[in-house]
């Protein structure tokens, strides 16, 4: 890849990246630290810039400038109109943050080598999200026709970024003739959207968005636990994060299994947000629709992270129903638009999906009702989950550990965001578990071949989660029950 193409690249991330600062700043709670709104900006641009490539394609770049300008000119408009003192910042670094800022540049400097070593990414890659990213950047009026019949990065997903980059009006027609031609397209757009600033097929560019990904998952976790718990927390979990080899591996060979996680971390994040910090607000909940469409548009997976959200959203509805359908309404607001893209694709141009098409009644119902099945999946469960993430030793039980010492107080136990957290990472995982329960494909080599990568999903929002059970900690060393005390403050001294 050229330097020029590099550069045209760098300008399509910087242009998604301020599209998400800009929608991020107007939606999260005002009392929160601006580096949230950053830490949140790649992830939301990028869902953003997913969405505006698929509808419009051609004439993106007029899109994306003209929404950069409106956005834009609002900011101004806001900060004149709402002068707000900016928070003081600190440069001083603690020990924990100097160690962060080094292991993020040691794994940095790593994905780079792997992505120039691995350009086209893993199998994944080749066969899927690539396979429909050439559809999308080459295909004509017809380029949706392909997408039924492509496998991963080289089969699926740079595959359906090869047809939004290169088709015209046709773009569809190739998607139903590729592996997985089911997957919805937010990883392809992205890939295509980039080849199309850089004038070619760049093979990096799809590493580069991995890496992002990547990252990103690190500075939602990273800003949202400095906000509601206290810093050194934060970039102790943060380094956890960005530590785990196999999260790393995953994004930057291209797997769409690291965006899944992405916005699915944030968008628990922004549901913790507004319960915890400013429960009147409804811009976070917005935003968090947002992303969890955005999840859904990722992978088929991300429609059940979608219904899990919803369903743990609306559980208050009896006790307090004017609450509930006010925080589900503004949830569904920002879910609509991705809803309606995911919508069409599916109805327009997807083939059905293979796991449901392939299902026969009595097989099922057998399936089900086997014991010997349920066994099996109960134990490649635990097997996966103890030796995830393919650690040299395995953090699971000193950062269990760690909360226990840090302390868990009854206001804690109480706190609305981790524990609607909490349930929506449970309704996934049982939502795994019966896929697994009823899957036509062998069990065996259905769990060998994807179960790891199903809880990639959920590792970044797990450690989220557990944080939040802890006890916040002051500056001055003492631990206090009310969550995200003095988390601007703790935020900006890191």
């Amino acid at each position: 890849m050229s330097l020029a193409s590099l550069f045209l690249i760098a300008v399509g991330f910087a242009v998604s990246a301020l599209l998400g600062y800009f929608v991020t700043t107007f939606l999260v709670p005002p009392k929160s630290a601006r580096a949230l709104a950053w830490a949140f900006a790649p992830a939301v641009g990028a869902g953003a810039s997913s969405l505006i490539f698929f509808v419009f394609r051609r004439p993106i770049f007029t899109v994306e400038i003209a929404l950069l300008t409106l956005f834009a000119l609002g900011f101004l408009a806001r900060s004149m109109l709402f002068r707000e003192p900016a928070p003081p910042i600190s440069w001083r670094l603690s020990l924990f943050g100097l160690v962060l800022s080094g292991a993020v540049a040691l794994a940095v400097y790593g994905l780079l080598l792997r992505a120039d070593r691995m350009p086209h990414g893993d199998w994944d890659a080749w066969a899927i999200w690539n396979t429909h990213a050439r559809f999308l950047y080459r295909g004509g009026r017809t380029w949706s026709d392909g997408i039924p019949y492509t496998w991963d990065a080289w089969a699926i997903w740079n595959t359906h970024a090869r047809f939004l980059h290169r088709g015209g009006r046709t773009w569809s027609d190739g998607i139903p003739y590729t592996v997985h031609g089911d997957y919805p397209l937010l990883t392809p757009s992205l890939t295509a959207r980039l080849w199309r600033y850089a004038g070619e097929e760049a093979p990096e560019a799809g590493a580069l968005l991995g890496i992002m990904f990547a990252l990103s998952g690190v500075a939602v976790l990273l800003a949202t636990l400095s906000q509601l718990r206290d810093i050194q927390l934060a970039l102790l979990m943060a380094l956890v994060l960005i530590g785990t080899p196999y999260y790393l591996e995953r994004g930057v060979s291209q797997y769409a299994d690291v965006p899944l996680a992405v916005f699915t971390i944030s968008t628990i994040a922004l549901i913790c947000l507004h319960l915890e910090r400013e429960p009147d607000r409804f811009g976070p909940l917005v935003l968090a629709g947002f992303t969890a469409g955005c999840a859904g548009w990722t992978k088929n997976e991300g429609l059940l992270f979608i219904l899990a959200t919803c369903i743990v959203l609306l559980l208050p509805v009896f006790r307090n129903p004017a609450v509930t359908f006010r925080r589900f309404a503004a949830f569904s607001l920002g879910l609509l638009l991705p809803l309606a893209v995911i919508s069409y694709f599916k109805l327009a141009i997807a083939p059905p999906y293979d796991l449901i098409e392939d299902l026969r009644y009595q097989e099922t119902i057998q399936r089900i009702t086997s014991i010997d099945r349920h066994a099996v999946i109960l134990k490649s469960l635990a097997r996966s989950a103890w030796f995830f993430g393919a650690w040299a030793m395995q953090p699971i039980i000193p950062l269990f550990a760690l909360i226990a010492l840090r302390g868990a107080g009854r206001r804690v136990f109480r706190s609305q965001g981790g524990f609607a957290g909490l349930l929506i990472l449970g309704i996934v995982l049982a939502g795994y578990y019966a896929v697994y329960l009823i899957t036509p494909i062998p069990l065996q080599v259905h769990l060998d071949s994807s179960l790891n990568r199903l809880l990639i999903h959920l590792w970044p929002s797990f450690l989220l989660v557990l944080s939040l059970m802890a006890r916040s900690k002051s500056l001055s060393g003492s631990c206090s029950d009310t969550p995200g005390e003095g988390g601007q403050r703790e935020f900006n001294s890191c």
